[in-house]
């Protein structure tokens, strides 16, 4: 029998940040399309000051699917908060403040003046020599001088290169991790329980930080999501396209005293429904894909997912399971991507599927030092993580209207829905069955197919069901916010 090749994904390097990086608290929709073009805007606005000459003018340049759907991701205002260093609460204001400034970005000791109308670029077509989702900046300092800078908006809120360096501490071997095999090796390896080794492995990395205190904060924020999400009502999302409705599948098993639909999915659902109205998300792995886990997390929260069980899952343990599934978002960024304009939804909804079926079979098991039950856990999550995430290989990203609306909300709320009965399956576990493909020979293959898709199926709303729509969600929109060269 032939052995099955491994793909090789990026290259390979030690995970080199706490997992507690990974998961960011931050607003939606995007992560990518909203929340980096902030981070870059914050960036720009960093170069621009300490710019060593005189400054005649700027423009800020949007490629490929920055360009493409960025509009529908607000991500127009989001580069000017970041250009004015507005507080992120504050993004949908931007425009209105940079008026009140008759455009000045108050740069100190230079006179900057931005006219969206003139200055903010949306490139058309394919541009391969740019990042999917690419922005530059030319400064023009006069007499036909320009210089030119570019970013890179790589999923998950993370720019390249960065608005901020970090620095870490240097890893020793039995904590350098690269993929999940090499994870798993070292666990077992490892004298404690799973959590032990994970949240070891961050304060190794960052002594200083209290890492378990900030997932309870990431918890909170999870748990808001879901809440404010629900108190949206029937509210009607941005582009007017689409009204919420966890409220309303909430109040309907309420009424009718039934499950039609479970708690994970409502709650994914309202998680998903508050990012797209700009509301507050954490990148699990992005703000798109972000409403799986919050759902997962806050169902669980209120009751376990096994059928005798009618008790929740105590907060500790559900805090401890947040350190398991960062640890899974790293790997797939890692080794493959969280952006779904790089490789599709698969990247997106289900890499948080995948990080959402770990920690919740995490949450239920005994997580002990005991070496033999320690690399039978370990299996199952494998075994679950991929039985979640093969559903989701070859998934278009195919926003409607370039939003994170139609059908993002729907498929976070599927997948919290499937994450659930597979996880409640893993549960029963009958008999023992390990990982027969391996997690990152799975993964790698899903990038390899990701990316291979045509640029119309990776968040450009060019294809798929991006073109289904009959009018046009940006009527409302005025088209001088959409300048195109």
């Amino acid at each position: 029998m032939n052995k099955l090749k491994i793909i090789a994904t990026k290259e390979k390097s030690v995970i080199n940040t706490p997992c507690t990086s990974f998961l960011k608290i931050i607003v939606g929709p995007s992560s990518s399309h909203t929340f980096g073009p902030y981070l870059i805007g914050k960036s720009i606005r960093k170069k621009l000051e300490d710019f060593d000459g005189k400054i005649e003018g700027i423009k800020v340049h949007f490629y490929n699917s920055m360009s493409k759907t960025g509009v529908g991701h607000f991500a127009d205002f989001a580069i000017i908060g970041g250009l004015l260093s507005v507080e992120l609460s504050e993004l949908t204001k931007s425009k209105d403040l940079l008026g009140k400034n008759n455009g000045n970005l108050n740069i100190p000791n230079k006179n900057v003046i931005f006219d969206i109308s003139r200055d903010l670029l949306f490139h058309k077509g394919e541009h391969p020599d740019k990042h999917e989702n690419g922005i530059g900046l030319t400064i023009n300092s006069g007499l036909e001088n320009e210089q030119t800078f570019n970013w890179k908006s790589i999923g998950g809120g993370v720019i390249d290169p960065p608005y901020q360096v970090v620095n870490y501490e240097l890893l020793p071997p039995s904590f350098q991790i690269e993929n999940w095999m090499k994870f798993k090796y070292n666990a077992n390896k490892f004298d404690g329980p799973i959590i032990g080794y994970i949240l070891g492995r961050d304060e190794e990395l960052k002594p200083e930080v209290n890492h378990m205190h900030y997932m309870r904060i990431v918890y909170k924020a999870m748990i808001r999501s879901v809440e404010h999400g629900l108190a949206l009502k029937e509210t009607m999302l941005p582009g007017n396209i689409i009204s919420t409705q966890a409220h309303w599948q909430l109040y309907h098993n309420k009424r009718n005293n039934d499950q039609t639909f479970s708690l994970a999915g409502i709650y994914a659902r309202a998680a998903a429904e508050n990012s797209a109205n700009c509301g507050e998300i954490v990148t699990a792995p992005t703000a798109g894909g972000g409403g799986v886990l919050p759902g997962i997390i806050a169902a669980m929260k209120e009751k376990s997912f096994v059928k005798k069980d009618k008790n929740g899952i105590a907060e500790r343990k559900l805090i401890q399971s947040l350190f398991l599934a960062g640890l899974v978002g790293q790997i797939f960024q890692k080794n493959t991507t969280v952006a779904g304009a790089v490789g599709g939804c698969t990247f997106e909804v289900g890499v948080g599927a995948a990080m959402a079926a770990a920690a919740s079979l995490y949450a239920h098991l005994e997580d002990t030092a005991k070496p033999k039950q320690k690399a039978f856990n370990l299996d199952l999550i494998e075994t679950t993580m991929m039985n979640v995430f093969e559903k989701w290989i070859g998934r278009p990203c195919d926003p409607v209207g370039g939003r994170v609306e139609i059908p993002c909300i729907q498929r976070n709320s599927d997948a919290a829905e499937d994450v659930r009965k597979v996880v409640s399956i893993a549960l029963q576990r009958p008999a023992y069955l390990a990982p027969l493909l391996g997690f990152d020979r799975m993964i790698a293959y899903a990038y390899e197919l990701g990316k291979t898709l045509p640029s119309r199926y990776r968040e450009t709303s060019e294809g798929g069901i991006a073109t289904l729509l009959i009018k046009s969600p940006y009527s409302k929109r005025n088209p001088n916010q959409n300048n195109e060269e």
